[in-house]
């Protein structure tokens, strides 16, 4: 896994040694506290992150929240907000999840105490997807799509 080849052409943000955008744990960049990185572009303050959804939709709502701070900050008193009312960023391991086929998956959570195979982490794999989507349209859309991927398989076994 490696960043975007987007990232070489940018040279006037600081890069860390694997090509990744250095960004403080507000996510925002060294030299721009107007600008953000995050997901497998951002190298954050030294550490690893992993290079998944997981992590950039954990980064994307500090991005979220710090971006709102400072327009209200620069709004209020015109002057960029103070370190210590910016959120920081520190990655939370929720588990994985694998799809192994149409039928089949890998669930490992909670630091290796619940760990699923087969059917069933298929299930509670789509049930967490669902879950975890960030509005309500996009569980709806996920909902109905695993329900009719189900009925296609069940339809298929029973042919």
């Amino acid at each position: 896994v490696r960043p975007s080849p987007l990232l070489e052409s940018i040279s006037a943000l600081v890069k860390d040694e694997f090509g990744r955008i250095k960004t403080s744990r507000t996510l925002q960049t060294l030299k721009y506290p107007n600008v953000f990185a995050l997901g497998d572009c951002a190298g954050v303050d030294g550490t690893r992150i992993p290079s998944t959804a997981q992590a950039a939709m954990q980064q994307s709502d500090i991005v979220a929240l710090n971006v709102a701070e400072r327009g209200r900050s620069l709004l209020q008193t015109g002057e960029e907000p103070s370190f210590k009312n910016m959120r920081r960023f520190s990655f939370v391991p929720l588990g994985e999840m694998m799809t192994l086929g149409e039928e089949d998956a890998s669930v490992s959570s909670l630091g290796q105490l619940v760990k699923l195979s087969g059917s069933a982490a298929a299930v509670a794999r789509r049930l967490v997807y669902i879950a975890r989507m960030p509005t309500n349209k996009q569980r709806v859309s996920a909902a109905v799509s695993a329900f009719l991927s189900q009925a296609a398989m069940s339809k298929r076994k029973s042919s």
